[in-house]
């Protein structure tokens, strides 16, 4: 979609191998959305001093506050986390692309056997 930049979208699921049912980031993590959201927001303000905050918009770490919830269905399962994927525009200018921050399990209240 869009113009001269087209507007991609990840789309991540998530199933129960015993059920077969999806599994929402609510069926997943064991904290509060509280906590999701600061976890998230930690992890993006990392990212962007790595990246340098000035090629994001001045808003970008409030707009992920903002949007991350228990409902979000922007995240897929990784090895080692639960990564949570921004579209481009939607924290940076498109040149930056997918802004994509990874939370450990264990800052989620995940334990894994």
């Amino acid at each position: 979609y869009g113009g001269a930049h087209g507007l991609p979208y990840i789309y991540g699921y998530v199933f129960d191998m015993e059920t077969g049912n999806r599994l929402t980031l609510r069926d997943l993590v064991n904290v509060s959305e509280a906590d999701l959201k600061q976890a998230v927001t930690e992890h993006f303000e990392a990212l962007m001093e790595q990246n340098g905050i000035d090629n994001y918009w001045d808003d970008a770490a409030s707009q992920v506050y903002s949007t991350i919830s228990l409902d979000s269905d922007n995240f897929s399962l990784k090895e080692d986390g639960i990564e949570f994927q921004f579209t481009p525009y939607e924290v940076a200018p498109y040149v930056m692309g997918y802004q994509i921050v990874r939370v450990p399990f264990d800052e989620l209240g995940i334990e894994l056997n």
